[in-house]
């Protein structure tokens, strides 16, 4: 009963991200397997504002009181807006039998993971203390005190004050509908991340011309690779990341290769609750701002005026969304910091940390070639990289090229500027999850030729 539970909750806060999202697609240029996946994070983003929200305002928590509050932007947006709606799903072809078994591999592997993740509670240390432990306690509070961190705590309990909120106000939002913490019930959001990553991965390989049978063979590269799916089990908020943050660079991407408008929000409204996941969120939203400053200086002459105009919207939706959340973050944690990079990091910087460049290459070698962890993706994306070298740096795909890059790089620089490289550099492996969509949409876009992608992006 406490799935069914959880599933009620989400699939409210589901439907007011499906009421926002109906709203900002005037033109219906989302499909309908498309709507499930941006709905859901849209509306798990939503409660989270929210109760954002009701913290700073010194509000405490309830069920009603958070989906009363909830209601009012997408019931605004509703009556504001003119009533257009999300294309209706189509029957789609018959399927052959190569299809079949692919979208059975696909099936097994979704199915997998939500078995593996709810036959055991919340237990993982790190989604223990850096999510569930918060969860519980703004549960038991019945809000979030601005002074949560400066009260007395147990010798040794080691709170990273820093955290972004999204994940444990999500948590919280399942505990308060079903009035009790129940670790079963609440870890059900990351594997429901998960089928609606795949979900959404596979809708956008469509979208980019391929073959129902090459997008399938994709999707379940991506869903196979171990990383991605243990990491859909354990209650960690990589993979929430990942979801948030590839799937705005992609959409950016699809709406510089003249996608509707709505890509360009969806892109926007995704890179803020990025942000709102993890700190890492803030270097990779820099990224989407960068490659989207040189789509403006690349792009064509007469549109340059309309491209900026665009890039302030850009910016203005992150921002609006992202002050209630960085107030609560400063005003919560200040002089609390647990950045690996931070004011002090930055001012003890010396040009020995260069040095470390041969360490931090070697950690990432390790990946590349951990098969164990990765299957043979980083092979493939090299692979892919050195074969169609001479099309990186071609038309619209150079954005992916760039982006890519720029993440990689910014990264290192993490790496170099950090007090602790030896300590950091153990966390490569989650950090490449947080762009693993990404990549895999990368190996896709320049692996099938374009002869083979057909014009129609339905």
């Amino acid at each position: 009963m406490v799935y069914l539970g959880a599933l009620a909750a989400l699939s409210v806060s589901t439907l007011y991200g499906f009421l926002i999202l109906r709203s900002l697609d005037r033109e219906k240029d989302i499909f309908f397997l498309e709507s499930l996946g941006i709905s859901y994070g849209i509306g798990l983003g939503l409660v989270s504002l929210v109760m954002t929200f009701m913290a700073l305002a010194g509000l405490r928590y309830s069920v009603f009181s958070i989906l009363t509050a909830a209601l009012f932007l997408p019931l605004i947006l509703f009556f504001i807006t003119p009533r257009t709606g999300i294309k209706s799903p189509c029957l789609p072809d018959k399927f052959k039998p190569l299809e079949i078994l692919f979208l059975g591999f696909i099936s097994w592997e979704v199915i997998y993971a939500f078995f593996r993740c709810l036959i055991k509670p919340i237990e993982s240390y790190d989604a223990v203390a850096h999510w569930a432990f918060k969860a519980k306690a703004i549960y038991l509070f019945g809000g979030l005190p601005l002074d949560i961190f400066r009260r007395p705590i147990p010798a040794d309990l080691i709170f990273t004050a820093d955290y972004p909120w999204l994940l444990p106000f999500s948590e919280a939002y399942i505990y308060n509908f079903l009035n009790s913490f129940n670790d079963f019930a609440s870890k059900i959001i990351i594997p429901l991340f998960f089928l609606f990553c795949i979900a959404l991965f596979y809708r956008l390989l469509k979208r980019q011309g391929l073959s129902r049978l090459h997008s399938l063979i994709f999707t379940f590269f991506l869903a196979s690779i171990p990383q991605f799916n243990n990491y859909a089990t354990i209650g960690y908020a990589d993979l929430v990341l990942g979801f948030y943050y590839s799937f705005s660079f992609i959409y950016l991407y699809l709406w510089f290769k003249n996608g509707p408008r709505i890509f360009l929000l969806v892109s926007g409204i995704f890179a803020a609750l990025a942000v709102y996941t993890k700190c890492e969120g803030m270097p990779l939203l820099l990224v989407n701002f960068l490659v989207f400053l040189m789509f403006i200086f690349f792009g064509k002459s007469y549109k340059k005026r309309e491209d900026v105009k665009n890039f302030f919207l850009y910016l203005s939706i992150v921002v609006a969304l992202l002050i209630p959340a960085l107030a609560l973050k400063w005003i919560t944690s200040a002089g609390l910091e647990n950045h690996t990079v931070n004011a002090l990091a930055f001012s003890n910087f010396q040009l020995s940390n260069i040095k470390r460049i041969p360490m931090i290459l070697y950690s990432y070698q390790k990946q590349f070639f951990g098969i164990k962890r990765w299957n043979i993706l980083w092979i493939i994306f090299f692979g892919t990289a050195l074969c169609r070298f001479r099309k990186l740096l071609e038309g619209d795909k150079k954005y992916l090229t760039i982006g890519i890059s720029l993440i990689f790089a910014g990264y290192t620089a993490v790496f170099i500027l950090s007090p602790g490289p030896q300590e950091d550099l153990r966390t490569v492996s989650r950090l490449f999850l947080h762009f693993l969509p990404l990549i895999v949409f990368f190996v896709a876009e320049f692996l099938i030729p374009d002869r083979m992608k057909t014009d129609r992006k339905t």
